[in-house]
């Protein structure tokens, strides 16, 4: 009898899970002690060469192995965007804030934080901490296409093969079990946004519609967070 094997596939999403929960719970405290400044420095500091970096050049060592002659963007499915794209695009951004905002609610309701361990504690950001608006600048796209080149782009259309119309399923919930070092509050509020991305791209098969949900919450979301305006009180 022959064994089913796990896809090694979701193996890089259990790895990657790894990587963020040592970079949460022990790199950036660890910086932030030794340099006095606020966690969530530390972790836009630390997390592009701690997990972001690292998972790409896996995806490179996995599209290399593939060796099928398909040209790069084609392959990770980096597509001009169509009208019916768009279309979509709009659909996920409309459901994703309405959802976001029931999550928020239901966060505060069972009295969990939204807000992942290394932004707990941030307060309006002023007093000499201006420079990590610059730090940002370097973390977000690394983070944004980091992400959306390995999840989206490397193992989603791989995972589609495996799973066919179920993979955006897979893919949602081991993206959750990425997230898992950033709380059960936080992991409730990103599950609009872990539906949808994967489903939306999977739907298209474009990784850019995939890519600009997740920005476009997460820009905003970033200066929420800034202005100390997530923090419970």
């Amino acid at each position: 009898m022959n064994e089913k094997k796990i896809p090694y596939e979701l193996l890089i999403f259990l790895f990657g899970s790894v990587l963020t929960y040592l970079t949460v719970y022990w790199a950036v405290p660890n910086l932030s002690e030794k340099i006095k400044i606020m966690e969530l420095g530390s972790w836009m500091i630390l997390a592009p060469m701690t997990i972001f970096i690292p998972l790409i050049i896996i995806g490179f060592i996995i599209l290399k192995s593939e060796n099928n002659g398909t040209k790069l963007f084609e392959r990770i499915r980096f597509k001009r965007l169509s009208k019916s794209d768009w279309k979509w695009v709009g659909i996920g951004l409309i459901g994703m804030t309405i959802l976001s905002g029931l999550t928020f609610y239901l966060t505060n309701l069972l009295n969990l934080n939204p807000n992942p361990p290394f932004s707990r504690q941030v307060h309006p950001w002023q007093n000499g901490h201006q420079w990590m608006f610059l730090v940002w600048i370097i973390y977000w796209p690394i983070n944004i296409l980091g992400e959306g080149f390995i999840w989206r782009g490397v193992l989603q259309p791989r995972l589609e093969k495996i799973f066919k119309q179920n993979a955006w399923i897979v893919c949602a919930v081991f993206w959750g079990i990425f997230h898992f070092a950033f709380g059960l509050g936080n992991l409730i509020v990103l599950i609009p946004t872990l539906i949808f991305v994967p489903f939306i791209t999977q739907k298209t098969k474009n990784t850019w519609t995939g890519i600009i949900l997740h920005a476009t919450l997460s820009g905003p979301g970033f200066i929420i967070l800034a202005l100390g305006l997530m923090n419970k009180q």
